[in-house]
């Protein structure tokens, strides 16, 4: 008796079609079961790897200063944090000094662009139509796309002087200037500054690699907006990447898996590894490995 004539019993008649159907269905259903177990220890397993790596580099902040950090480019603006180059030992490279003082003006630019862009939406908002109510909508429309103009205008500004101010930093070789919490300060802000602007501007690729660059700096591992932020890049370049037929399943896993990793360490850091967040968060990173790359 063929296997077939065994579903008689049933309303219907199973069709060849149909019983393989109904036989794929349930074989990739028990391999689901199945290796969800697996998956979830491997993505686990480079969690703990990432964690066990970094951590000789974490050091305990306030997460109230960190989120003003990240939320608020003036955050460091009061003079004090910029303490004249001619503090320094005189006997140091004055070509050296010379670059600090560069940088230090190039990112007080790039605060001063975003500043503008605070300005211009204080104007917009409080302006008064005194035309009739049926040119409101054109009109409305108009300032709307001289706005999201003029705010892309400034964050690029303001992207390019903070990019040039991160590569001014990397000359300096003085190890006393290096050091310094000045110099220090300056860079991280120069860099967090940089992210945030470029990532307004959809320049994934190039403001990752300055959170890289930043996540090497002492004491910032344990940030929480970085970590969200470099989980933003690579879930973009992620689907960019996978609309790219040349570009393998393993490179496309790999990026997947930097991504996730980064989301559920911000998550982690700002709610805690015991957290509701936490929880639904690696359920939803789970469901996101066991999914095909494309």
């Amino acid at each position: 008796m063929s296997l077939i004539k065994k579903f008689d019993f049933l309303p219907y008649r199973f069709s060849y079609c149909s019983f393989f159907f109904i036989f794929f269905v349930f074989f990739f259903r028990l391999s689901f079961v199945y290796s969800a177990p697996l998956f979830a220890r491997d993505f686990l397993h480079d969690y703990q790897i990432y964690l066990k790596r970094n951590e000789s580099s974490r050091t305990r902040q306030s997460l109230e200063k960190i989120e003003l950090q990240w939320a608020s480019p003036f955050y460091h603006l009061p003079s004090s944090f910029f303490p004249s180059p001619r503090l320094f030992d005189p006997k140091l490279n004055l070509y050296e000094k010379t670059i600090l003082r560069r940088s230090q003006s190039l990112y007080l630019a790039a605060l001063k662009a975003l500043k503008k862009t605070k300005k211009n939406q204080k104007k917009t908002s409080s302006l008064l139509y005194p035309l009739p109510s049926r040119f409101k909508p054109t009109l409305t429309g108009q300032s709307k796309r001289k706005e999201k103009a003029f705010f892309l205008k400034q964050h690029q500004i303001a992207a390019n002087y903070s990019l040039e101010a991160c590569r001014t930093l990397y000359e300096i070789k003085s190890q006393e200037i290096i050091d310094t919490s000045f110099f220090q300060e300056l860079r991280k802000s120069s860099c967090r500054l940089y992210s945030v602007a470029s990532i307004q501007l959809k320049q994934y690729v190039s403001s990752l690699q300055i959170l890289k660059d930043y996540l090497q700096l002492d004491g910032t591992e344990q940030e929480w907006p970085l970590h969200y932020y470099l989980s933003v890049c690579y879930s973009h370049i992620y689907r960019a990447e996978k609309k790219n037929r040349s570009i393998g399943d393993d490179h496309l896993r790999r990026t997947r898996r930097r991504k996730n990793i980064h989301y559920l360490r911000a998550v982690a850091l700002k709610f805690g590894s015991g957290s509701k967040e936490y929880k639904e968060s690696l359920n939803q990173i789970h469901l996101d490995e066991l999914g095909p790359p494309r």
